[in-house]
């Protein structure tokens, strides 16, 4: 009985794990844990070449201490969602957080 639990463990409940994680050469943002080339506006995360593109738009405003914030317009070069359909068809739609054009954001600098 211990032996068949453990072969279930091993090849049912182990594969479906894998099944969650997402492949990092489709990574998109800044992740503080990878390599970048940091310019002055534009960042590449060297692993997978995703280019990010931050220009601030009008003053930046100060709220006391360090806490400052403003618009600033945001490329991503990654910017599609993948979702598959079935084992042998993936579908490509733009990502449901650009709300300029496909890749822009607009934003006061929020996380998602």
């Amino acid at each position: 009985m211990r032996t068949r639990c453990l072969l279930v463990l091993i090849f049912v409940i182990f594969p479906l794990t894998l099944f969650g994680q997402a492949a990092a050469n489709l990574a998109r943002g800044f992740d503080p844990e990878k390599v970048y080339q940091i310019g002055d506006i534009d960042h590449v995360n060297l692993f997978n070449g995703n280019l990010i593109i931050d220009i601030p738009i009008g003053p930046t405003y100060t709220v006391g201490g360090n806490l400052k914030y403003g618009f600033h317009l945001v490329y991503n070069g990654n910017p599609w969602d993948y979702m598959a359909v079935d084992p042998e068809h993936v579908e490509a739609m733009p990502s449901r957080f650009d709300n300029v054009a496909v890749g822009w954001r607009l934003s006061l600098g929020e996380l998602t």
